[in-house]
């Protein structure tokens, strides 16, 4: 009898009607049809957690000897990671409309419906620096994955993210686990001297 094999044509078949189907609950959750058992937490609350994990990753891995520069750091990746996953809870939790229609929008597309929702009284300068931050995340996540060893390590970038990422979490998760470390590594990341960018507060 002839050994039969999988075939990766089947498999990846597998995976796209596994995650249509994790998308469609999402959306019978958030239209109001929550008798689906298999999800018991809104998605929102599941995405906060998972973004939390990214950033307590970096966190403590940068709390180590290793340097961001270090090529088999993974910085970026958690980073970028992470705050597009943060992005799609939050839509999830004020829009998750605009998350269903746009199922599966990659980190620009999220970035754009995100700024849209912030808080109006937000200054245009506010808006500026959050869409600014958000762009270097998803550039240096990308060129991360493009030339890895090649890492560009600035030391005034850190509290510039970790800013941002306090402002979203305080705005929208205030009660998230991550929030008291992301505001400690923010500050011992405040630049003592050097030149830095103009300083944009949220409070």
């Amino acid at each position: 009898m002839e050994k039969e094999y999988l075939k990766f044509n089947d498999h990846i078949k597998d995976i796209e009607e596994h995650y249509w189907e994790g998308l469609k609950r999402i959306k019978d959750y958030y239209e109001g049809r929550k008798e689906n058992p298999s999800l018991k937490d809104p998605s929102h609350e599941i995405l906060e957690k998972v973004a939390t994990q990214f950033f307590l990753e970096t966190i403590n891995s940068c709390n180590e000897p290793k340097r961001i520069s270090d090529p088999s750091s993974l910085y970026e990746v958690c980073i970028g990671c992470g705050t597009e996953i943060l992005m799609k809870a939050i839509i999830l939790l004020k829009k998750p409309d605009e998350f269903i229609k746009n199922q599966e929008m990659g980190f620009s597309k999220t970035k754009a419906i995100l700024l849209n929702i912030l808080p109006e009284n937000l200054t245009d300068k506010q808006r500026e620096r959050i869409s600014d931050v958000l762009n270097m995340i998803k550039l240096k996540r990308d060129k991360w994955a493009h030339l890895s060893f090649h890492k560009f390590d600035a030391y005034h970038e850190a509290y510039q993210i970790f800013h941002v990422l306090e402002y979203l979490y305080q705005t929208y998760f205030p009660n998230s686990e991550v929030l008291k470390e992301i505001k400690e590594f923010k500050e011992r990341n405040r630049v003592q001297a050097g030149t830095d960018f103009e300083p944009v507060e949220f409070d």
